[in-house]
């Protein structure tokens, strides 16, 4: 269980008070207008930003409590930003090889997200959508214990959201927790 009860100020005028459990093997999906500081709460999260004050725990570990801040790389958190970020000197397969080292686990999930014909090529010539699945598949085929998405269907068509979301859903309900932001 991921439990989070913290603070952080965004400017002035407004403050992020965040308050949430979210179960292991969840999918959870936070929604909300452009400026309401769902990244932010993904990066405190994440472990990129501390928190102005409160806590975050993951079961029995601290990730955070007051000025006690564990550093992103020891949190075993994935977080896809909204940017691709592919290497577009590498080919698919080497983009998702790179992140981890496991050719069963990325062709399966390349076979998950019909994107297996594309293993050879060059990132380079993929469309848009093509290229956000491939960044999903990166970050998935690591296997974090929490991965956090940043707006990461934003340039998929409608269809192609509802089979992304699907083996989402289907990975979280195989204990791996998801936590998606979107508008």
């Amino acid at each position: 269980m991921i439990t989070i009860d913290c603070k952080k100020k965004i400017s002035e005028n407004f403050a992020i008070d965040a308050k949430l459990e979210i179960k292991k093997g969840s999918f959870v999906c936070l929604y909300g207008r452009s400026g309401s500081g769902k990244t932010t709460l993904l990066r405190i999260i994440a472990g990129f930003l501390p928190a102005d004050s409160g806590f975050l725990k993951d079961g029995d570990r601290v990730l955070q409590e007051g000025k006690d801040f564990m550093s992103a790389g020891k949190r075993r958190i994935g977080f896809l930003f909204q940017d691709y970020a592919l290497f577009e000197n590498m080919s698919v397969l080497g983009n998702l090889l790179f992140a981890k080292n496991d050719l069963k686990r990325a062709r399966d999930l390349l076979e998950l997200l019909e994107l297996s014909s594309h293993a050879s090529a060059g990132v380079g010539g993929l469309s848009g959508g093509q290229k956000q699945r491939i960044a999903i598949v990166r970050s998935l085929v690591m296997k974090p214990k929490i991965m956090l998405f940043d707006e990461v269907t934003a340039a998929l068509d409608p269809e192609i959201v509802r089979e992304v979301l699907d083996v989402m859903l289907n990975l979280a309900k195989e204990g791996q927790t998801m936590l998606i932001v979107t508008h």
